[in-house]
């Protein structure tokens, strides 16, 4: 009887703790979903700041082709 502990329960008693159990269970699932949505947030989060970084220094770097053309063109008049 190693490890082992015999509880005499009744039919009701043995159900709710059933129920508990399934309960406890179903807890402990819904955090491990809640944490997981929250990883995968965290992660969309970081990529939509690398995507915006992207975007800015896209937008910085043709403003200055644009200005380094323009001052070609002015240069290239005279």
């Amino acid at each position: 009887m190693k490890g082992k502990i015999i509880l005499n329960l009744t039919k009701e008693q043995t159900e709710k703790l059933s129920e508990i159990s399934k309960q406890e269970t179903e807890g402990n699932t819904k955090k491990l979903i809640i944490k997981i949505i929250d990883i995968f947030l965290k992660s969309l989060e970081k990529s939509s700041e690398k995507k915006q970084d992207n975007t800015l220094e896209q937008e910085y770097l043709k403003k200055r082709s644009e200005r380094k053309l323009k001052l070609e063109g002015i240069i290239n008049k005279y």
